[in-house]
Order: C-alpha cells, then sequence, then structure tokens
C-alpha cells in the first residue's frame, strides 16, 4: 500500500497488525480471552454441586438473559461475561442433562418451538409498534445473543448437529483457514 503511494497513521499501521487484539474482531477477541480463563471457570464448575451450578444459573439466567432483554442497560453486560453465561448454562446441560442432550426427539421439539417464539416475537412487536410508540424500534431488541428464545435455539440445533459427526475435507480445511481469511477480511488497509 505504501509502495503505490498511500500514507498511514502510526496508529493504522499498527490496527492492521494486529486487528483481532486491538478489537477489529470483536468476537475473535472475546473467544481469545474467554479461552486464556475457561480452565479456571471449569475449576469452579467442577467443585461446585449440582444444587449450586443450578443456582448460580438461574442467578445468571434472571440478571442476564431476562434482565439485559428488558433493559439491556440495567446491569453491566459484555459479550465476555455473555460467553461464561451461556458456558454455564452448557457446562449444566452437559454434566446433569445428559438425556436431553441427547434426545434428538426434544431439542427438534425445543428448535421448533423456539423460531416459532422469536418469529412471534418480532411480528408481534411490529405490529404494536403501529399503535405503541415506545415499541417501534424494539425488534432489534429481540436479536441479541442473551435472549433467552434465542439461546435456546443455539442450544437445540448444537445438540442436534453435534448428534453426527461430520467429516468433509474440503469444509475442513476451509475451517481451518478461516480465522486468517477473517484477519484479512477485517484488516483496516483492505477495507479502505
Amino acid at each position: 500500500f505504501l509502495a503505490f503511494g498511500y500514507s498511514f497513521s502510526i496508529k493504522m499501521i499498527i490496527r492492521q497488525f494486529m486487528p483481532t487484539i486491538l478489537g477489529t474482531n470483536w468476537f475473535v477477541t472475546t473467544y481469545l480471552i474467554f479461552y486464556t480463563i475457561h480452565p479456571y471457570i471449569n475449576r469452579v464448575i467442577h467443585s461446585i454441586s449440582q444444587r449450586e451450578h443450578l443456582c448460580i444459573n438461574l442467578v445468571l439466567f434472571v440478571f442476564y438473559c431476562i434482565g439485559a432483554l428488558i433493559k439491556g442497560s440495567l446491569l453491566y453486560f459484555n459479550k465476555l461475561l455473555g460467553f461464561i453465561v451461556l458456558y454455564s448454562f452448557v457446562a449444566y446441560m452437559k454434566k446433569y442433562m445428559k438425556t436431553f442432550t441427547e434426545s434428538k426427539k426434544a431439542n427438534t421439539g425445543l428448535l421448533a418451538i423456539s423460531i416459532v417464539r422469536l418469529l412471534l416475537m418480532i411480528l408481534l412487536t411490529n405490529a404494536m409498534g403501529i399503535y405503541i410508540p415506545f415499541l417501534r424500534n424494539r425488534v432489534t431488541l429481540w436479536c441479541k445473543f442473551w435472549n433467552p428464545v434465542i439461546i435456546a435455539i443455539a442450544i437445540s440445533a448444537f445438540n442436534l448437529s453435534s448428534a453426527k459427526v461430520y467429516s468433509n475435507k474440503t469444509v475442513n480445511y476451509l475451517s481451518s483457514i478461516s480465522l486468517l481469511v477473517l484477519c484479512f477480511h477485517a484488516n483496516p488497509l483492505v477495507l479502505l
């Protein structure tokens, strides 16, 4: 880029070389931070009882799923905290709800019901937004990843897809380079 006459600030050059660390790819940055702390979360999960884990999940669910859905600014919420909440939910299910996670019928039912619920939430909010000014711009609120309905969709879809082992050399190769592609795609210099 410099050879073609572009000039860049030092800040832009540093951002170009570290897009993941500097938040260009928020998801990857959050995942890398979560990846470093998840062994400690696992220690906590393995050291508490089923009842304690359930209580923790209920508190997290009420505050950070229901509470964040009703009023996002009510509690401090960020993507890392969201990852921790979801990780705790999934850990509980994998540890104590094996029959549910392995049940194709239960997960198909949950997936279908959750998709219908999400569509109804969106349609009803749009319809009521015509008459109630407060609801006019609230549809995007339902499309956050802490929405309990979206969590149910994700968990049931994951349980259904993990029941079968998939193997495809092309997909495996493309997924192995996806982080590299993402870093180039979201590179500030490429986006000019």
